[in-house]
C-alpha cells in the first residue's frame, strides 16, 4: 500500500508589515495534524479538502497528516517560529517513513527574519529528509515569488490560476494526481520556470478580465498532450526577497525542452503586457467625489496596500489631499472598531446608522479549518456587528462560524468626515498613559458631532482586546481586568440606569450612600464575546479574570483589591451586575494555577487553554506597552463574586 505524508506550510509575507508573525498566529488559525485534519477540512473547497478527497478516491493509498500550519497574512516569520514549524514536518517524515510520496501545500510567497526564501528553504530540508527517490509535490498561491531552483526540488508542482482563488481544490489535486502517476510509473514529469525581470503590482490581477486572463487563457490552451500543467504566477509585490516577481512555471511529461519553450511564452507573454499591470488608482479627494456622483450608498473606500489579506494592518490608510480611509453611509451615526493587535483578520463591514435600513455587507469568516470568499448577510436592522453564518464559499467548510468585523465611521453623504488611523489613536493613547493621564486627544469624532473617547476594555481571556469606543455615555470601560482611567466614582459620578441600579444596590445591601464603585465595564471589545462573557459570569462559571501588571505601571493606577467594588455592563452599558473582588495574587505567567485557569470559565477550563489564548493576548499587549512578553512576566489573577443582580427586583 503507497503511503503518502501531507504538511501545510503556508503564510503570504509581508516584508514592510510592523507585526511579525509568531507561533501564536498560527495557533490561533490553522494548527492541525493527524485526524484533526479531516475534522476540520473535509468537504472544504481547500488543499487539505483536496487530499482528504485523493484518499477517498484511492483507497490503496494510505495518508499521514503531518503538522498542518497555515495564518494570516502579516509581516515576517521569526526564526524560532520557522525553525519549529519546518522542524516538526521534518521529523515527521523522517520518524515515522518511510514514503512513496510527499505532498507540501506552501504559499510561495513566505519571508523569515533570517530566511528570504522561507519556501525554497522549506523544499530543500524536506527534500533532504526524504532523498532524491521519494517524488515530492507542492501546491502554491497566485502569488508565490518562486525561486529558479524550485523545480529542481520538486518532481510535481502547481498553482492557483485564479484570482480572488478559488481553485485551491483543484490545484492539490492535479499536484497529487500527478504523485499518483508518477508512483505508478505512468508519467513522469520533468518542470521549468521562466522569471519575469519585473514586480508587478496585484491590483490589476483579476482573472476573470484583463491581462491575466488573457495569459491564464493562453496556458490553459497549452495543456494537454503530454503538458501537464502551466501556471502563471503574478508575484507579491510585498514579498522584498531576492526571487520577488512574476514567473511562469510549466510542468511536461518527460519533455523538458517543451516545458521551457511553453514557460518562456508564457514569460514573453507577461512581458508584452506588463504596462497594462501598472494602473492609476485615484487620490481619496477624487475617489470621495466619484462616489458620491453615483448617488449608490453605501460605499466603502479602502487603501489596496492596507489589505490585511497581504500582511497590511488595516490602519494605515493612504494620506493625501486630506482624506483617509472612509465608509460612507446614508445617515449619521457611528461604528464600532475592532482590532486584532497582530494581523488584521479580514475583509471590512460597517452597520447602517439608521434603524430599519436593509443594507448587504461582508462577513469575514474566522475558520479554524481554513478559509474561503467572503458571504453576503442582509440585516433588516442595518446592524452588520458580530454574528453567526454558514459559510458556503469557495473554501468555506459548510459550518456555522462567528463574524469578526473591524468598522468604519458611517457619514451622512453630503458631510463625509475622513479620520486618523487607528494606529495613531492607539500611539496618543499610549503616551498618555505612560505619563499616567486620561487619553482624552484620542477622541473621534462622529457625524453626529459627538466625541468618543477612546478606552481599553477588560479582558474576557479568550477573545483578542484591545481598544474601542465606549457604547454609552456613563459607562466608563477599563483596562483588561482592571480599574478604570478616571479611579473610583460615587453615584455622584455616575448617570442614567447606571446611577440608578447603584443606587437600588446601595439600598439592598445597606451601604452608604457615598460607597464608590471601582469600575463600571463590559467584557471584551466585540458584542458576541461581550454577551459571552457576561452569560458565563452571571451562571456563576467564570469568577476570574487576568491581566498584566506593567498595565497598572504604565497608567499609574492601583492595583485590584479584595473588596473592590465594579459593575458590569452589557455591549450597549445596560448594567448587569455587581461583582466584589474576592482574592488578588500576582504570580509569573508560567506560574498560574490550573484552579484559577479553571476559574475563568472559559473553554475546556484547562491551564493548557488558558495558556495558549493569555499568552497570545498578552504578546498584543506588551507590544502596545512597548515590552516583551516573557514566561515570567508578572500577572494580576483576580476571582470576584457576583453580589447583585440587574433582575433582583423581579
Amino acid at each position: 500500500m503507497p503511503r503518502i505524508a501531507i504538511a501545510m506550510f503556508a503564510h503570504e509575507g509581508n516584508s514592510f508589515c510592523p507585526v511579525a508573525t509568531d507561533l501564536a498566529a498560527f495557533h490561533a488559525k490553522v494548527w492541525l495534524q493527524g485526524d484533526a485534519v479531516g475534522e476540520a477540512f473535509r468537504g472544504t473547497a481547500s488543499e487539505m479538502g483536496a487530499a482528504l478527497d485523493f484518499l477517498d478516491r484511492h483507497p490503496g493509498w494510505q495518508g499521514r497528516f503531518l503538522r498542518c500550519a497555515a495564518t494570516t497574512p502579516a509581516g515576517p516569520l521569526t526564526r524560532d517560529c520557522f525553525e519549529t514549524i519546518l522542524a516538526e514536518i521534518v521529523a515527521g517524515l523522517a520518524g515515522e517513513g518511510p514514503w512513496d510520496a510527499v505532498y507540501l501545500a506552501l504559499h510561495g510567497a513566505m519571508v523569515a527574519e533570517h530566511m528570504p526564501s522561507a519556501d525554497l528553504e522549506v523544499m530543500r530540508r524536506v527534500r533532504a529528509a526524504i532523498g532524491p527517490e521519494v517524488p515530492l509535490g507542492a501546491s502554491f498561491d497566485f502569488h508565490a515569488n518562486l525561486d529558479p531552483r524550485t523545480v529542481a526540488l520538486l518532481d510535481m508542482a502547481a498553482g492557483y490560476k485564479t484570482y480572488p482563488h478559488v481553485d485551491q481544490h483543484e490545484t492539490a489535486s492535479r499536484v497529487l494526481e500527478g504523485l499518483a502517476g508518477i508512483v505508478a510509473g505512468t508519467i513522469r514529469p520533468v518542470g521549468a520556470l521562466a522569471k519575469l525581470d519585473a514586480i508587478l503590482p496585484s491590483i490589476a490581477m483579476r482573472t476573470a478580465q484583463g491581462p491575466m486572463a488573457e495569459l491564464e487563457a493562453m496556458a490553459a490552451a497549452m495543456e494537454g498532450e503530454g503538458l501537464l500543467d502551466a501556471t502563471v504566477f503574478g508575484g507579491f509585490s510585498y514579498g522584498d526577497t531576492p526571487s520577488a516577481g512574476a514567473c511562469a512555471m510549466v510542468h511536461a511529461d518527460g519533455d523538458r525542452v517543451r516545458a521551457q519553450a511553453c514557460a518562456d511564452a508564457l514569460r514573453d507573454a507577461m512581458a508584452a503586457r506588463r504596462e497594462r499591470f501598472f494602473v492609476t488608482l485615484p487620490a481619496p479627494a477624487q475617489a470621495v467625489s466619484q462616489v458620491l456622483s453615483r448617488g449608490r450608498l453605501p460605499a466603502a473606500i479602502t487603501d489596496p496596500g492596507d489589505n490585511p489579506l497581504s500582511g497590511g494592518t488595516a490602519d494605515r490608510p493612504a494620506r493625501g489631499a486630506g482624506g483617509l480611509c472612509l465608509f460612507l453611509g446614508p445617515g449619521p451615526g457611528g461604528a464600532r472598531r475592532r482590532g486584532r493587535g497582530r494581523g488584521p483578520p479580514g475583509n471590512h463591514a460597517g452597520r447602517g446608522a439608521q434603524r430599519g435600513l436593509r443594507r448587504t455587507g461582508t462577513l469575514p469568516g474566522h475558520c479554524r479549518g481554513g478559509a474561503g470568499g467572503a458571504l453576503s448577510r442582509q440585516r433588516p436592522d442595518g446592524h452588520g456587528g458580530h454574528g453567526r453564518f454558514r459559510h458556503v464559499g469557495p473554501a468555506g467548510p459548510g459550518r456555522h462560524q462567528r463574524a469578526r468585523h473591524r468598522n468604519f465611521e458611517l457619514c451622512q453623504p453630503d458631510r463625509y468626515r475622513p479620520f486618523r488611523s487607528l494606529r495613531h489613536r492607539r500611539a496618543l493613547a499610549h503616551a498618555a498613559l505612560r505619563q499616567g493621564q486620561e487619553p482624552l486627544p484620542c477622541g473621534l469624532r462622529t457625524a453626529d458631532g459627538r466625541d468618543r473617547r477612546l478606552r481599553r476594555t477588560r479582558s474576557g481571556g479568550a477573545a483578542h482586546r484591545g481598544f474601542s469606543l465606549p457604547p454609552c455615555p456613563g459607562a466608563s470601560l477599563s483596562a483588561s481586568g482592571s480599574r478604570p482611567m478616571s479611579g473610583p466614582q460615587t453615584i455622584d459620578d455616575l448617570a442614567g440606569p447606571l446611577a440608578a441600579f447603584w443606587r437600588d444596590f446601595l439600598e439592598r445591601s445597606g451601604r452608604a450612600a457615598g460607597t464608590p464603585v471601582a469600575d463600571v465595564f463590559h467584557f471584551s471589545d466585540c458584542e458576541a464575546d461581550a454577551i459571552e462573557l457576561a452569560d458565563l459570569v452571571l451562571a456563576g462559571t467564570k469568577i476570574g479574570t487576568a491581566s498584566l501588571v506593567w498595565l497598572y505601571e504604565a497608567r499609574g493606577g492601583a492595583l485590584p483589591a479584595a473588596g473592590d467594588l465594579s459593575i458590569v455592563t452589557d455591549w450597549h452599558g445596560a448594567p448587569l451586575c455587581v461583582i466584589e473582588t474576592t482574592t488578588v495574587a500576582i504570580v509569573p505567567f508560567d506560574e498560574v494555577t490550573p484552579a484559577f485557569a479553571a476559574s475563568e470559565g472559559e473553554g475546556d477550563r484547562s491551564l493548557e487553554h488558558w495558556r495558549r489564548v493569555h499568552w497570545d493576548y498578552f504578546v498584543r499587549e506588551c507590544a502596545r506597552l512597548g515590552r516583551s512578553p516573557s514566561r515570567i512576566m508578572p500577572v494580576v489573577c483576580e476571582n470576584f463574586r457576583v453580589i447583585h443582580r440587574a433582575d433582583a427586583a423581579a
